[in-house]
């Protein structure tokens, strides 16, 4: 009998720890001491090998750097953090933001193609906190203090009611095809949110970041989010996007600069510009070919709308600083409204 309770206690010890649900638990004392299921040795980073659920039953805290948290493998596996944290050794303070130490390649969770990780906080890893592959879904996280990215994901992914905020680079940074709702990004030294091709950005929140408060690449979607007190621009939107239903307000540039091709439609942009630079501190600034219409600009440092070889409709142009419409080579269609300054080069009504 004794022998026959030793071979139950054995294989109950060799068997992966399970959660709720059937997920696989993960702890800082399984981590270091012994690895936390087949296919993990004991140290970081924690492995996973398997698809599957995993839950993070507390905090990870990482020894340095260089060194990551968790490493996932394989695609479609999940990671709940619990409401817990991975910890790194960076700290990233000051004004400006300063990330110590400098360097670094440690990421606080990599998931594989197809994987998701929810539900706590990455702080002060060497390079990421997040990095999510093909597919991946991110969702519920904080990604704060990391030396570059806060997080990063791959082409086709999500990145869902997150917060990035004083990361050493880019808050949030999303490859070809990827969507991005729901988030704040705020204090970071790069941009906000910075997406690839034919990304769609919604509902965002992005403020007080050095570079651009959201950057697009071609062919992107950017509706309902709100940016103000970037350094630069509150959007920088590319080739053939659109732009819809933004509020952009008090950043060091334009509230939204477009390239060519982009749709801008019913934002409202407002106190832009440190007025150090006129020319680059409009309300809505489009270099060629863009469909400017319905939106509402008012006290900003340059023209409202500076919009060349464009067309532009109902829009509502008010008290702005250098003029209301500068429309180099661009076609008024008409019921726009100015009030303030006056229009240079292109007639309001």
């Amino acid at each position: 009998m004794r022998s026959f309770v030793l071979v139950l206690l054995s294989v109950a010890f060799s068997l992966p720890v399970l959660a709720g649900e059937g997920a696989r638990e993960i702890s800082q004392v399984c981590a270091v001491d012994t690895g936390c299921f087949p296919g993990d040795s004991a140290g970081f980073p924690v492995t996973i090998t398997a698809a599957g659920s995993y839950v993070l039953t507390g905090d990870l805290q990482v020894p340095d750097e260089n060194t990551s948290g968790i490493f996932v493998q394989t695609p479609n596996a999940t990671v709940d953090l619990g409401g817990f944290e991975i910890r790194g050794v960076t700290t990233c303070s000051g004004t400006p933001l300063v990330c110590s130490p400098s360097s670094g390649n440690g990421t606080g969770l990599v998931i594989g193609e197809g994987g998701r990780v929810l539900n706590g906080t990455v702080i002060g890893m060497g390079l990421a906190g997040v990095f999510a592959g093909p597919r991946g879904v991110v969702e519920n996280v904080h990604a704060t203090q990391n030396r570059f990215w806060g997080i990063r994901s791959s082409t086709s992914s999500a990145v869902v009611r997150s917060i990035a905020d004083l990361n050493g680079g880019d808050g949030i940074e999303a490859e070809s095809g990827s969507t991005i709702t729901g988030n704040n990004a705020s204090g970071n030294v790069l941009a906000g949110i910075s997406v690839g091709a034919g990304s769609t950005v919604a509902g965002n929140t992005v403020h007080s970041n050095g570079s651009d408060g959201i950057q697009t690449n071609q062919g992107c979607s950017v509706t309902g989010n709100t940016a103000y007190l970037n350094a630069r621009n509150g959007i920088f939107a590319f080739d053939g996007s659109l732009v819809r239903g933004n509020t952009t307000y008090q950043n060091g540039q334009d509230g939204i600069f477009a390239t060519q091709g982009v749709t801008i439609v019913n934002n409202t942009s407002y106190d832009n510009g440190d007025s150090t630079t006129p020319e680059l501190d409009d309300g809505i600034d489009c270099f060629e070919g863009c469909d400017v219409r319905g939106n509402t600009v008012r006290d900003n440092s340059g023209y409202g709308l500076n919009v060349g070889a464009s067309a532009y409709r109902e829009n509502v142009v008010t008290n702005n600083a250098t003029g209301g419409i500068f429309g180099f080579s661009s076609i008024n269609r008409g019921n726009n409204y100015c009030a303030g300054t006056g229009v240079t080069l292109a007639d309001c009504p």
